[in-house]
């Protein structure tokens, strides 16, 4: 069974997203920029139903990953622990906003929101050639969508 998306899902956890104090740029979705301080939301599977009922209500998932490019150090330095403790940061975010109940809100249809850590920690995803690294965790927003 498919349903029509009625709201626009991908823009408000966006919207959601960027409201963390803690970003070092602007949220961008679906694009890391190659500088520093560059920050994403990307989504890994977006809007996927885990269990349909009779009634045609689901409970859906939508995971994703906080993506952060910030410069990589091959000295004893602690630049990558810094790094590390900003996307730690980050995910403490995620975690409160899940005690204080504050979650993206997909309309009228959809309740039963909880917002859980995927990893539990933040990974070094990539290294890039000009000593930038993309750092990210992963999150998952589950919720009940009703017909």
């Amino acid at each position: 069974m498919t349903t029509i998306a009625t709201v626009d899902k991908d823009r408000i956890l966006l919207n959601w997203a960027a409201q963390n104090p803690l970003l070092t740029d602007a949220l961008l979705f679906l694009y890391l920029g190659d500088y520093a301080g560059s920050c994403a939301i990307v989504p890994i599977q977006g809007d996927v139903v885990k269990k349909w009922y009779v009634d045609g209500s689901s409970v859906r998932v939508y995971d994703f990953a906080m993506q952060l490019t910030q410069p990589v150090s091959s000295t004893t330095d602690d630049v990558n622990i810094a790094n590390m403790y900003i996307q730690r940061q980050w995910a403490d975010w995620i975690t409160e906003q899940q005690e204080a109940g504050n979650y993206p809100d997909f309309g009228p249809k959809c309740s039963g929101y909880s917002l859980e850590l995927l990893s539990n920690m933040p990974t070094l995803a990539q290294l890039y050639e000009n000593g930038l690294g993309k750092y990210q965790f992963y999150a998952r927003l589950k919720y009940e969508e009703e017909r």
